[in-house]
């Protein structure tokens, strides 16, 4: 099985998804990869944020997200497509 851009099947670093397509489960383009949100007390990646299609940017949960054959693929059925606002990296206290 081939992978985007030297993905493995269970780890891959950030920058193989970064730029990567995003497909809805009927195979259509719904974007590109533009950004992974991170739970910082946790680690866990939150969600993902696309530059779709038509020029929105979108924000999906990570865990609708899987890797398919040689793609990610967007595993909602009826995607709801919210629209991300800028993300701001939260920081610590002084």
């Amino acid at each position: 099985m081939h992978s985007p851009r030297g993905v493995e099947k269970r780890n891959a670093p950030i920058s193989r998804v970064i730029d990567a397509g995003l497909y809805s489960r009927a195979g259509n383009r719904l974007g590109t990869i533009d950004e992974l949100v991170i739970d910082l007390d946790s680690g866990r990646i939150r969600y993902v944020l696309v530059a779709g299609v038509t020029g929105q940017r979108y924000r999906f949960p990570w865990e609708a997200v899987r890797l398919q054959r040689d793609r990610f693929v967007l595993r909602l059925v009826e995607p709801k497509l919210v629209v991300s606002a800028p993300v701001e990296p939260q920081t610590g206290p002084d």
